[in-house]
């Protein structure tokens, strides 16, 4: 149940901004460009009827990963990927409420290179704080979960079922110049420093090691 949010157009009519509310949490995407390529991404959508969900999402042109099956973690759970080839992991609790406590209806599912240093990074540069680790026989990271403000963002390293996919995230912090400086310390590489942008934020843009990008930033209030 997507609802439009704001729209901002670019000169050529795409998309340089877009904000879709989906339950209690918003996801904000732009066409592709030059500057900033394409990078599909992962999200965990937690639903009321996991099954009828995924029959949504394939009749409107979703290509089926996994049906719906009963996962052993708890979750009636099933993937497709939209014609963008973002993936979505779909999901209802199989007990207690849908949505497990402490997650929104949409939680970013970062696949990547390296997870344990990228882990480390956002613990370092954002104050994560780690919920859960489930270790790979390979002793890699098969399933984690870290909490960031009122936020929970799952992280897997990939593999050749599930490859790396570098992501886009955006995280509010009461300061982001100070958070921008922690970033740099931890690790990061600068994408474009601190500047107040016209929709009302203070904001920069980092690189973590494994190329996952993050736009901190804070909200200036109007003097």
């Amino acid at each position: 149940d997507a609802r439009d949010g704001d729209i901002h157009w670019n000169a050529d009519r795409t998309i340089g901004h877009g904000e879709i509310l989906i339950g209690d949490s918003l996801i904000e995407m732009s066409e592709a460009r030059p500057e900033w390529p394409a990078k599909p991404c992962s999200v965990h959508h937690y639903v009321r009827d996991a099954d009828a969900c995924y029959a949504r999402a394939v009749e409107a042109g979703a290509v089926s990963i996994n049906k719906p099956e009963n996962a052993p973690y708890g979750d009636r759970a099933a993937a497709v990927r939209d014609p963008a080839g973002n993936q979505w992991f779909i999901a209802t609790r199989l007990e207690g409420p849908p949505i497990p406590e402490g997650f929104h209806a949409i939680t970013p599912y970062v696949i990547t290179s390296g997870a344990d240093a990228v882990m480390t990074f956002a613990r370092a540069a954002f104050g994560a704080t780690e919920r859960i680790r489930v270790p790979a026989p390979n002793g890699k990271v098969m399933h984690a979960e870290m909490q960031i403000g009122d936020s929970v963002i799952e992280f897997s390293d990939g593999s050749e079922a599930w490859p790396p996919r570098p992501c886009f995230l955006h995280v509010y912090v009461p300061d982001v110049d100070a958070a921008y400086q922690l970033a740099l310390s931890a690790g990061a590489t600068s994408v474009y420093g601190p500047m107040n942008q016209p929709y009302g934020d203070r904001e920069c843009g980092v690189r973590d090691s494994a190329g996952n990008h993050w736009f901190i930033a804070t909200h200036l209030v109007p003097s």
